[in-house]
């Protein structure tokens, strides 16, 4: 919630990374079942895969951390 008030530190940018990546196995599950509802769920589940590659090519995961 704190990147969307844009109070959000490194922390919080890896941690919405992390999260991110699991869009691509949740949708692979939503694509084994049958259900039409979860069959909409996942054609309306956007993958967010540019947003994810941006946060990848900007983080430096053993960046310092500075408290400041």
């Amino acid at each position: 919630m704190r990147i969307c008030y844009q109070s959000g530190n490194a922390r919080d940018l890896i941690a919405f990374k992390t999260s991110l990546e699991m869009l691509t196995p949740i949708r692979t599950l939503l694509s084994e079942l049958k259900s039409p509802l979860l069959q909409e769920i996942l054609e309306e589940l956007d993958p967010l895969t540019d947003l994810y590659e941006l946060l990848v090519r900007s983080i430096l995961e053993d960046a310092p951390f500075s408290v400041g």
